[in-house]
């Protein structure tokens, strides 16, 4: 990674603020309006956090995004709803989110490299979910393309905040330096976790809010389950953890393809767009996968070939 990605990511991040603001501008709450110019405050601090390399506050500045995104959540569960334009109708994933997201800060807070990779995870999601949403509304000025815009703002700040090395370092610190390898086969289950952290919320909002393709909404919910198990036997270093992933990924590929075969045959054409979309985050955690299983394999490959 360039030295300077965190701090092009922030600079990034507060005018993509500026944009949300500007989305808003007509019919902002009092409340969105607050949320802006805090997304924008953090930007700075970010800026200057990760400028001067000071790892607590840019550890402060993704803990309090995170926080945010959870009192915002939240909210509706005490009949006082603080966002005007609802993207989380479904309880089932608002409750799923609240808790991963609380997880999260308490992982982040007590050090976890596994929080670290999570944060990276749900960020890098939300960049490109809420960025492929946002672009056909990108000059509307409305609540909900604020809504995706300042969401896509705080995901590139949280990304910032923790890309950098000595976060890295600092995340890695009291974990197996099994974990800071520069190995390519262990790099390779440390990127496929990470696109299966961002794969599985993508199955729970497909089987969950948006079913497109009855046969594979059903087995998404499962999947799900399986990468979930797969991730954290991996991260206990357990051998069926890697298998877990293989099979994973080529579950993950075989969900895309299939979904988008059967939303190809429907009469309108917005079904295979929609399948598409979750193909994005589904097909690319599958091939890291898959690369990740080939270097596992490469080994025994040379192995039988030697004898």
């Amino acid at each position: 990674m360039h030295p300077r990605a965190p701090l092009m990511l922030s600079i990034l991040g507060l005018a993509v603020t500026a944009y949300a603001g500007w989305l808003g501008l007509a019919d902002m709450s009092c409340l969105e309006r607050g949320a802006t110019v805090m997304v924008g405050s953090l930007a700075l601090l970010s800026i200057a956090g990760v400028a001067d390399n000071r790892l607590r506050l840019q550890r402060g500045v993704t803990i309090t995004l995170l926080l945010m995104m959870t009192g915002l959540l939240a909210s509706r569960f005490l009949g006082n709803e603080l966002l005007a334009t609802n993207l989380m109708h479904d309880e089932r994933y608002a409750t799923f989110l609240i808790a991963l997201l609380t997880l999260n800060v308490v992982g982040l807070v007590r050090g976890s490299f596994l929080a670290r990779w999570l944060s990276l995870a749900l960020a890098g999601g939300g960049i490109v979910s809420g960025g492929l949403n946002l672009v056909p509304f990108a000059t509307q000025q409305s609540q909900y393309t604020w809504t995706l815009a300042i969401g896509v703002a705080g995901s590139l700040l949280i990304l910032a905040n923790l890309l950098g090395h000595k976060q890295r370092e600092h995340f890695e610190k009291n974990a197996s330096p099994l974990w800071s390898s520069q190995d390519p086969l262990l790099k390779s289950v440390r990127w496929t976790i990470i696109a299966f952290m961002a794969a599985v919320p993508m199955l729970l909002v497909y089987t969950w809010m948006q079913p497109i393709v009855p046969e594979t909404a059903q087995t998404a919910l499962p999947l799900a389950i399986f990468l979930s198990l797969s991730i954290i036997a991996s991260a206990k270093r357990w051998v069926i953890g890697a298998l877990g992933l293989v099979l994973g990924g080529m579950a993950l590929i075989a969900q895309a393809a299939t979904t988008y075969a059967f939303a190809a045959q429907m009469p309108h054409p917005a079904y295979a767009e929609i399948a598409l979309y979750y193909a994005i985050f589904w097909v690319p955690a599958g091939m890291a996968a898959l690369i990740c299983g080939a270097r596992m394999a490469a080994p025994i490959f040379r192995l039988l070939k030697e004898r």
